[in-house]
């Protein structure tokens, strides 16, 4: 249990639990939206936390993802601009160089991954992030968020989703067999819907 300790610490300064019911199944996340997204893994081989401005599209099962540049990076990394298409050719993906423009198109290796409460999660509690306290007379920021939890043989899967709207906030996946191994990513900026369906067409110089 030690790991949903660690989805919650970086926000347990502003945040209140509250205790109510268990809701009868989870919350539908929507299908397509557009948000910034900030992955975290410590195990990664070079760097340990990139961000990325995302459209997500559940229906289709595609995935668009511009590598955000961050100033504490290298200033000579190199960024991607990344195309996974799960429905088209079996499985594909396009890796567009952003500095040359050069565009290489590979097999995916992996399932898709919707961005939702997960089948079989059990309901881990209610609580605010922010604060309902008046500060100057104005109500501060917040908002009600939903915790869930899978456990599975090979790894514990716990989710944050605002209760309204079932938006995802923040996820954790850790290997059972190894519980430093774990994978973190949270959401912001979240914009309902598909902001630009251009980005789902593989640019001109990429391999058909």
């Amino acid at each position: 249990m030690w790991t949903f300790v660690v989805v919650l610490s970086a926000v347990s300064a502003i945040c209140t639990f509250s205790v109510s019911a268990q809701p009868a199944e989870p919350c539908n996340s929507p299908y397509k939206f557009g948000a910034t997204q900030k992955l975290m893994d410590p195990h990664a081989i070079d760097v340990v936390s990139r961000e990325f401005l995302i459209t997500y599209d559940a229906e289709f099962k595609r995935v668009y993802r511009s590598e955000v540049e961050l100033p504490n990076h290298e200033a000579n990394r190199t960024y991607f601009d990344v195309l996974d298409l799960y429905n088209y050719q079996g499985g594909v993906y396009y890796k567009i160089d952003r500095k040359s423009g050069k565009c290489t198109k590979g097999v995916l290796d992996t399932q898709f991954i919707p961005h939702r409460v997960e089948e079989n999660s059990t309901f881990a509690g209610e609580f605010t992030i922010g604060s309902t306290a008046q500060i100057d007379g104005v109500t501060a920021g917040n908002v009600e968020v939903q915790a869930w939890r899978r456990e599975t043989d090979k790894y514990v899967w716990q989710g944050v989703f605002t209760t309204t709207g079932c938006i995802p906030v923040r996820t954790i996946v850790t290997d059972k067999s190894d519980r430093t191994v774990f994978a973190t990513n949270e959401f912001y900026d979240v914009i309902l819907g598909i902001p630009n369906p251009e980005v789902f067409i593989p640019p001109r110089q990429c391999p058909s």
